[in-house]
């Protein structure tokens, strides 16, 4: 049975359908391969940043459920077209199941599932998707012009060329994050090296290269300690310590190269809303409800990505003055350190 809408209303939700399928398309294309998950409660926040009058008037004429049942039923519409090419991508390569199949969806995939698969909807959304059915084929075939995993410039903010804006963030994560703890005094040795080491990459890891974890390699990591702290190298080598660092340093490295592939699956357009509306709490939930979705928050804790998205940060015109580091210390636990002035 047909849900009773004014005409005005119905032709608001089709506009927010239309824009919250956009936003995730775009999202969709800021990734090198594969899809992008649809996760209706982050696409209505980007929509609340991004198209303030629209989501004023879904909530003048009381639409909000109706957008939010619509979200839903969308997700599960995409989740259902992906699903036939998600099992014979991994039916196909089953010694590689870790894999992101690379491939994204076609509106054409999307439409055939809707109108042809016996896709079961209500006729809320059978209406407003049938209704917006052209105009979102044609945003679809425009964003195929572009070629997957085109570089683009990053930029110091550690966003794509082009997307930089003069409007003030809300808030600012990179300040917040290097301004936060305070290391522990009276380190150990080998405490103190981890500390000098990973602190030196993270002042590399600002955002200039979105790839930057995996071109590290932790034995020339280590190398550096011999030739710029030979004294706390020498402690080091009397202690038999440095094969501790170093298999220290392989952990927290290759932890970093995890870590970055779930940054970089945030996808950018996600990054930059952040950055410019979210403040810390919103940025962490936000980034769970993506970890959560690829079912990976088990392993991968939000707030750890969420220290990459504040070291990749840099406002224009950020005076770096002794910032905050974090590093793991020889325990494997995690702290923030001050830099060595």
């Amino acid at each position: 049975m047909s849900i009773q809408l004014t005409s005005e209303s119905r032709s608001i939700l089709e506009a927010t359908l239309f824009s919250a399928v956009s936003h995730i398309s775009n999202l969709n294309l800021s990734l090198d391969d594969g899809s992008y998950p649809v996760i209706p409660a982050v696409t209505l926040w980007v929509m609340e940043k991004s198209e303030p009058s629209l989501m004023s008037d879904v909530d003048e004429r009381g639409l909000r459920d109706h957008l939010m049942q619509l979200l839903e039923e969308y997700r599960r519409l995409d989740e259902h077209a992906l699903s036939p090419r998600k099992r014979l991508w991994y039916d196909n390569i089953a010694l590689h199941h870790n894999e992101r199949a690379p491939f994204r969806l076609e509106f054409h995939e999307i439409a055939e599932a809707f109108y042809q698969s016996g896709f079961v909807a209500t006729d809320l959304f059978r209406e407003i998707f049938d209704a917006t059915a052209d105009d979102l084929f044609n945003h679809f075939e425009e964003g195929n012009v572009i070629e997957w995993g085109d570089p683009e410039p990053a930029s110091s903010t550690g966003t794509k060329a082009g997307l930089e804006s003069e409007s003030v963030p809300v808030f600012d994560h990179y300040k917040a994050y290097w301004d936060a703890d305070q290391y522990p005094k009276d380190l150990e040795p080998l405490d103190f090296a981890v500390k000098l080491l990973v602190d030196d990459l993270g002042r590399m890891d600002d955002g200039r290269h979105e790839d930057f974890w995996t071109t590290v390699d932790s034995s020339v990591v280590v190398s550096w300690l011999e030739r710029e702290r030979s004294t706390l190298h020498g402690i080091l080598t009397e202690r038999n310590c440095i094969d501790r660092l170093h298999n220290i340093v392989v952990s927290y490295v290759a932890s970093q190269c995890e870590v970055e592939h779930w940054w970089a699956s945030l996808g950018y357009p996600l990054r930059y809303s952040m950055r410019q509306h979210a403040d810390s709490r919103e940025v962490v939930s936000l980034i769970a409800a993506v970890l959560e979705v690829n079912d990976v928050i088990d392993r991968i804790g939000p707030e750890e990505v969420y220290d990459m998205f504040c070291r990749r940060h840099v406002l224009p015109n950020v005076t770096r003055v002794a910032p905050l580091r974090e590093t793991i210390s020889s325990t494997g636990k995690r702290c923030r350190v001050e830099r060595a002035r």
